[in-house]
């Protein structure tokens, strides 16, 4: 009898973890360490450059997302999370932050940081807008500034028992190329 094995691809360069499975691309599955991860309010990774740490907040973002909880089996097909569940599984608000996005020019890095931040408050608020309690969404869009956006964003989250999960990439991604580009001198 024969067997036929698709070989899978192996996406070199691929961050997003829904177009890696969709397209049944190979990857390595880390998932056990999520449970692992549940034991902390708060966690920092640092690791090399190309060492596959956007692919895994993509995992997270997927994993914990309301909005996508009930496709968790399409997600996580062939992976150990998917036999092995947590209960914060599909439980959270999402609002991830990708810092690359932001200018690195010194003269428009703050203006850029302020705009790309409410875009990303904007885009959850309206996300997960049938969440919130009626006219909140509306409420938290009035505040100028992303401070204000997230305080208030913060302040209804927690009075109505929302879970936020933040998720920041590239965090020193515009310092990096402030730095590199131009020196210590700008």
């Amino acid at each position: 009898m024969k067997v036929s094995k698709q070989i899978r691809n192996i996406a070199y360069g691929v961050s997003d973890f829904e177009k890696l499975q969709s397209r049944n691309d190979y990857f390595v599955d880390k998932t056990h360490f999520i449970p692992a991860l549940e034991k902390y309010d708060y966690v920092f990774f640092i690791r090399p450059r190309r060492f596959g740490k956007s692919l895994w907040l993509s995992i997270l973002e997927t994993y914990y997302d309301i909005a996508k909880k009930d496709r968790f089996a399409e997600f996580f097909h062939d992976t150990w999370i998917l036999r092995h569940p947590t209960a914060e599984r599909g439980t959270y608000l999402m609002l991830p932050f990708n810092f690359s996005a932001v200018r690195a020019e010194p003269d428009k890095v703050e203006g850029s940081f302020e705009s790309y931040c409410r875009i990303q408050i904007h885009g959850t608020l309206d996300k997960y807008r049938s969440y919130f309690p009626a006219g909140s969404v509306e409420s938290i869009e009035q505040e100028q500034s992303a401070h204000e956006k997230l305080s208030a964003l913060f302040k209804v989250t927690s009075k109505n028992n929302l879970s936020l999960f933040i998720l920041i990439d590239e965090y020193d991604n515009f310092a990096n190329t402030i730095l590199t580009s131009i020196g210590e001198n700008a």
